[in-house]
């Protein structure tokens, strides 16, 4: 992709030398984890194994296909074995909003989500189920978090002999909070959260409690790199593999400050999740970031679903001499950025549902080159929507 500009590329980013090779990254890590028996003292013949899958995993079904091989050859039979996704993965692996759909009897009668059984590579055919917070049927209650609410989690994962979550560490001040919790908890938790009700510690200690009632000792953790490519797994005692993963994430997502370039090429690459409009706001203010220049931001990506509410009050923010205070920080960012400098976007949106947010409308990788030919240099940015970007020290500039 974008081989071909005739514009001089500034790459924000290394490029990676050579690809990994997965199956051999994944036993390594499974034979040799951190502060952790190897796989066949932990795991035996005849446990029940539930695999839970974060949202934001990279390349999640080759990542599956391979652990499920290792499980395999170590043994387990993968009749014991469930997969437990969120709604936003389910697409990856071919599961269907009519395959989730439950009807009005199933509701009435207390009936948790389906088990859907697809084939996982060339070995196994494995039950998967797609989480859903809203079905009460489906949650099995843990404890109380310290003001009182109750605590759940999606029920597989709770009867399992054995857990093993498969995550993705993400860089800096962008880090979620965790594979389990509260992506597989109940509706209103995973609200609460999202909207940064009570503080910080709260919020932290009822993770900890929520892997601690399940027994979540052992994690894998896939660590990814621009481009959505994976580069390093770690696995091992669950807060160690998930203090060096975010470690390695640090590292390969933080990216320098690039003086005097006055526009940027910017891509949202990573094919985990829908991509959202707030990985769109992410990656517009690190464009925005990783230079001095004043000239357009171009943002690659495949965009498909109506802006929401704030983003779209963000963006027409443009033409108005108020940004409306009610807005989240990044939208601020967003809409003073837009205020600034023109922003074009490539998305599967049309032409007209484009420009109706007073973003420029990109077709075809000819009209990047077209705008782009109007500047000396020009930053890339991959994955701009998870980038860390480190700017120079006021000594240093």
């Amino acid at each position: 992709m974008f081989e071909n500009l005739s514009a001089d590329i500034v790459h924000a980013q290394p490029p990676r030398a050579e690809s990994v090779d997965l199956a051999t990254l994944l036993e390594s890590a499974f034979h040799q984890p951190l502060f952790y028996p190897s796989i066949d003292q932990w795991l035996f013949p005849g446990d029940s194994l539930a695999i839970v899958l974060q949202s934001n995993l990279p390349n999640a079904v080759e990542v599956l296909e391979q652990i499920i091989n290792l499980l395999c050859d170590n043994g387990v039979d993968t009749g014991d074995v469930v997969v437990v996704v969120t709604a936003s993965m389910a697409p990856q692996f071919g599961i269907t909003a009519l395959q989730q759909q439950q009807s009005e009897s199933d509701i009435a009668t207390g009936t948790p989500p389906a088990i859907i059984k697809l084939r996982v590579g060339e070995r196994a055919v494995i039950a998967f189920q797609v989480h859903d917070p809203a079905n009460g049927y489906g949650l099995a209650y843990l404890a109380a978090n310290e003001a009182g609410d109750p605590v759940h989690v999606n029920r597989l994962l709770a009867d399992a002999d054995v857990l093993l979550p498969v995550g993705c560490p993400t860089p800096g001040d962008q880090q979620r909070y965790d594979c389990l919790y509260p992506d597989f908890g109940s509706a209103d938790r995973y609200e609460q959260f999202k909207t940064g009700a009570g503080s910080i510690t709260q919020r932290t200690d009822e993770i900890e409690l929520a892997n601690n009632y399940l027994g979540t000792f052992f994690s894998l953790q896939i660590v990814s790199a621009p481009g959505d490519q994976i580069a390093s797994v770690v696995a091992g005692a669950r807060k160690d593999a998930i203090i060096q993963s975010k470690q390695l994430a640090d590292q390969l997502w933080a990216v320098n400050f690039v003086a005097n370039c006055k526009t940027v090429l910017a891509t949202i690459e990573e094919q985990s999740t829908r991509q959202s409009w707030d990985d769109f706001a992410d990656a517009v203010v690190n464009a925005a970031h990783v230079s001095n220049g004043d000239g357009p931001i171009v943002l690659w990506t495949s965009i498909d679903q109506a802006v929401d509410r704030n983003t779209r009050k963000a963006l027409l923010a443009q033409f108005d001499d108020n940004i409306n205070t009610k807005l989240s920080v990044r939208q601020r960012a967003l809409a003073s950025i837009v205020s600034e400098r023109p922003i074009f976007l490539r998305s599967r949106l049309s032409q007209a549902q484009t420009e109706e947010l007073g973003l420029g409308f990109i077709e075809s990788e000819n009209d990047v080159d077209r705008i782009l030919a109007k500047f000396d240099r020009c930053v890339m940015l991959r994955d701009a929507h998870r980038c860390c970007i480190i700017h120079p020290s006021p000594a240093s500039s």
